[in-house]
């Protein structure tokens, strides 16, 4: 585990307890420093404080939208930290809406593990160049 990895902050902003559990837990053993939030009032709060340098999404949630949420983030003056949504909400048109607002990426619930864990350093640009463009599978 290198020392940068181990300095970047993500925050997991997701109003099921158990989803930003499990997504921290995932992040925190790959040497993340993670903090969570159980919807977009607690961020918007502490964004300034927090600068987080990446942030996961949900769509739904009380209080703002992820949609909403993202936007925010994008137009806050801070460093843009990406922004990748995680949801089970994933229509097509949501899915076009997320990165209308902002986001690099969507991930869609239930989510494969390594897939998350690679997308995340994908976007945090911890991947070797031949890693972002994996060989394509006979």
């Amino acid at each position: 585990m290198t020392r940068a990895r181990r300095k970047l902050r993500i925050l997991v902003v997701d109003d099921d307890a158990l989803m930003r559990d499990l997504i921290s837990d995932i992040l925190i053993r790959q040497g993340f420093q993670v903090q969570t939030a159980p919807n977009g009032l607690k961020l918007v709060s502490n964004l300034k404080a927090t600068k987080p340098d990446f942030v996961i999404l949900d769509i739904a949630m009380s209080w703002i939208s992820g949609f909403d949420l993202c936007r925010f983030i994008c137009q806050s003056g801070l460093k843009h930290p990406p922004v990748m949504f995680v949801s089970g909400h994933g229509t097509p048109e949501n899915i076009e809406r997320c990165f209308a607002c902002g986001a690099v990426d969507f991930l869609a619930k239930p989510f494969d593990v390594d897939e998350l864990v690679r997308r995340v350093e994908l976007h945090l640009g911890l991947l070797p160049p031949a890693a972002n463009n994996p060989a394509p599978k006979e």
